[in-house]
């Protein structure tokens, strides 16, 4: 019994090219995770210069309305560790081939 086509990993790598590869029966274009991991990059830092940001330009002249301006200022800044965690992912999907 012959593999159909669209189950023959290297036919099918073939035929789309050489700036696809097979990660996990996916094909990922290597320049998009580039651009996507330095898009994240910025993200990570623009999520922590918005956390500072927010903690201190929303406060409020109320303990609660400085309270919740500091709680979500903690809530953007963990969003920077995803965003760099997702900028390493991403580049390493684009480096291999």
């Amino acid at each position: 019994m012959e593999t159909p086509f669209f189950l023959n990993a290297p036919a099918l790598h073939k035929a789309v090219g050489k700036s696809y590869r097979l990660v996990q029966g996916n094909f990922v274009n290597s320049t998009l995770c580039k651009n996507l991991s330095n898009l994240c990059f910025i993200l990570g830092f623009a999520s922590i210069i918005g956390s500072i940001a927010i903690w201190f330009l929303t406060g409020g002249e109320l303990a609660e309305s400085k309270a919740h301006a500091e709680r979500f200022g903690i809530f953007v800044g963990l969003w920077a560790p995803t965003f760099f965690a997702l900028s390493g992912r991403l580049r390493g999907e684009g480096l291999v081939r």
